[in-house]
């Protein structure tokens, strides 16, 4: 009899249970500020991501109207952090979220601070909730599609124990904008002082910004390790 088939069937439950959890983990790569990514130390050799040109905007949709300062952000807005399973989220009196207090945060503004906002929200709160909170946000706030499905499925067999560790984000930059849709990277930093940066996209949807993802069900296209905050808009110290 091969060691494997000694072992206890708890044990080997429990196996299938971690690969289960790094599975999900790498299918959702996120950026947001809550990603949960491993980033070596030492000096990055990814080089540094090139600043967007700032679009010219299109005429939007008229769901509903544009709101607010329409204007691209040069400095952090001004928002309080609120702590969800230990990474700190943003909420903007202005620009959302408006509503609060369950698994949901929604009711953004539709503007690029609103945007962002929503970008930072949904994108950690689709993965981190507990129980039947990340299928709340994502039945509510992840676009329909073959992105959600393929998501729903793997975090349906990931369970709630994805990992102690927490990256906080860091900083922001946006790489288009229009009122109708947001292509934003999230810079966040890991315990050990590491930076990634992931890609997340946002659209304008039934009177609120929803998370787009990709065909396989992962926020970004992809992670990418950073050498510092160049080209980022960084958030204040006291959240990183």
């Amino acid at each position: 009899m091969t060691t494997t088939d000694q072992q206890p069937q708890q044990q080997r439950r429990r196996r299938r249970r971690i690969t289960g959890i790094a599975a999900i983990v790498f299918l959702v790569v996120i950026a947001a500020v809550a990603v949960f990514v491993a980033v070596t130390g030492g000096e990055s050799s990814s080089p540094r991501p090139v600043p967007p040109s700032r679009p010219s905007a299109p005429a939007p949709s008229t769901d509903s109207p544009v709101e607010g300062n329409q204007a691209l952000p040069t400095r952090a807005p001004q928002v309080r952090w609120e702590v969800v399973q230990g990474i700190a989220l943003p909420i903007s009196q202005e620009a959302g979220p408006g509503m609060q207090g369950g698994a949901v945060a929604a009711d953004y503004q539709r503007s690029p601070v609103g945007a962002l906002l929503a970008s930072m929200q949904i994108s950690t709160r689709y993965l981190v909730l507990p129980g039947d909170g990340w299928r709340q946000v994502t039945e509510h706030q992840v676009l329909p599609g073959p992105g959600r499905d393929a998501y729903i499925k793997a975090r349906s067999s990931a369970g709630d124990d994805l990992g102690s560790a927490r990256s906080q984000f860091a900083g922001f930059r946006f790489v288009t904008y229009t009122p109708d849709e947001a292509v934003i990277q999230l810079a966040s930093r890991a315990a050990n002082g590491g930076l990634v940066g992931t890609t997340v996209t946002v659209r304008w949807s039934e009177g609120d910004w929803k998370l787009e993802l990709q065909p396989n069900g992962a926020v970004s296209p992809g992670a990418t390790q950073l050498a510092d905050l160049s080209y980022y808009t960084p958030f204040s110290a006291g959240v990183n």
